[in-house]
């Protein structure tokens, strides 16, 4: 297994995933013990947006799946902090069960300058 310099697998193989995913649970986990509010305010909302476990467990899921996306969950409060709203709030999909439970849903964008 190939990692970065951040212990990150690079490659598409199952134990590779597997990596990804620990990776993402383990630093969430970190991440609530620094954040117990589990919000960051947003510059651009001029609010707090919340965190919510549930979507962590999503997250994980589905982040693992590519190490960009492994990645940029280890800048979330960076990304919280400073992501931008692109176009309008659009109302939840009638059909999603998943977005049923939101009022409103945001796209927010931020790219991470390279240092």
């Amino acid at each position: 297994m190939e990692l970065d310099a951040n212990g990150i697998s690079l490659g598409s193989t199952p134990e590779d995933l597997k990596n990804r995913k620990k990776i993402i649970t383990d630093f969430y986990a970190k991440w609530v013990i620094s954040n117990p509010t589990k919000q960051i305010y947003n510059k651009s909302l001029k609010n707090f947006i919340e965190v919510r476990f549930l979507s962590i467990q999503e997250t994980a899921s589905k982040a693992a799946i590519r190490y960009k996306s492994t990645l940029a969950v280890t800048y979330l409060t960076e990304i919280l902090e400073n992501a931008v709203t692109v176009g309008k709030p659009q109302e939840p999909k009638k059909d999603n069960v998943k977005q049923k439970r939101f009022s409103n849903i945001y796209a927010r964008y931020f790219e991470k300058q390279r240092t």
